[in-house]
C-alpha cells in the first residue's frame, strides 16, 4: 500500500498535466478563431441599404465612403492590398495597373444596368488573397494582376447606386470608384511598409483573420442560401 501511493501522485500529477496541456491548446484554438467569429458576426449583418446614398452627404462623397460600408468590398480590398504591399513594388504597380481598368469597366457596366450578385465573388477573391498573404507565397506578379483585375471588375459590378437620377448615379459611381482606388492604395502601403519581423507577422496575421472572416461569411450566406 505505501507503494502504490507515489504511483497514484504520480498518476495524478500527469492528468493535471495532460489537462492543462488541453486547456492551453483550447485557449490558443479559441483565441486565433475569435476575432474571425467576431468579425463574421458582424458582417453577416444584412447590407442591403449599403447601396444606397449615404445621406446627409453629397453624392460623390457618399460614393468614396461606399467600399467602406459594404463588408466584401472592404475585406476584398483590405486583402488584396496586404497581399500586393507583401510582394513589394512591382506587384504593387502590376496589380495598380490591373485594377484601375478593371473597376472602370465594371462601374461602367453597372451605371448601364449590369447588376450580377457579386458579394460571393468579393468573398471568394478575399479569401485567395487573405490565404496568399497569410503564407507569405512567392506567387508570380502576374497572379497579382489577375487578382487586381478580378476584384476590381467585381467591386465596379457591386456598386450599383439606388438613385432615380443618372447625374446622381454617376456622382456616386465616381466616388466609389475613387474610393475603392484610395482604399487600395492605402493597405497595400501598409503591407509594403512593414519591414520589420513582428510587422510581417502582423500582416500575415490580418491576412489570416481576412481569409478566416471571409470564408466563414461565405460559409454562412451559402446556408442561409443569401
Amino acid at each position: 500500500m505505501a507503494r502504490r501511493a507515489p504511483r497514484r501522485a504520480h498518476g495524478r500529477r500527469a492528468d493535471s498535466g495532460r489537462w492543462r496541456r488541453v486547456s492551453q491548446w483550447r485557449l490558443v484554438v479559441l483565441s486565433r478563431w475569435r476575432i474571425p467569429l467576431v468579425l463574421a458576426g458582424l458582417l453577416i449583418a444584412p447590407c442591403a441599404s449599403a447601396h444606397s446614398p449615404i445621406e446627409g452627404i453629397g453624392d460623390f462623397y457618399a460614393g468614396i465612403l461606399h467600399p467602406a460600408v459594404v463588408p466584401a468590398q472592404l475585406l476584398a480590398l483590405f486583402s488584396l492590398g496586404l497581399f500586393l504591399g507583401q510582394r513589394g513594388l512591382t506587384a504593387m504597380r502590376v496589380g495598380y495597373c490591373a485594377f484601375v481598368p478593371a473597376i472602370v469597366a465594371g462601374l461602367f457596366a453597372s451605371g448601364a444596368g449590369w447588376v450580377p450578385v457579386m458579394q460571393p465573388w468579393l468573398l471568394a477573391a478575399s479569401i485567395c488573397c487573405g490565404f496568399f498573404a497569410a503564407l507569405q507565397l512567392r506567387t508570380p506578379v502576374a497572379l497579382a494582376g489577375l487578382l487586381a483585375a478580378g476584384v476590381g471588375v467585381a467591386v465596379g459590378l457591386d456598386s450599383f447606386p439606388e438613385s432615380d437620377s443618372v447625374a446622381q448615379a454617376a456622382a456616386v459611381l465616381a466616388g466609389s470608384g475613387l474610393g475603392a482606388c484610395i482604399g487600395l492604395v492605402v493597405f497595400a502601403a501598409i503591407a509594403e511598409l512593414a519591414q520589420r519581423e513582428w510587422q510581417r507577422i502582423a500582416v500575415r496575421v490580418a491576412g489570416s483573420w481576412s481569409a478566416a472572416s471571409s470564408l466563414l461569411v461565405l460559409s454562412l450566406l451559402w446556408v442561409t442560401g443569401s
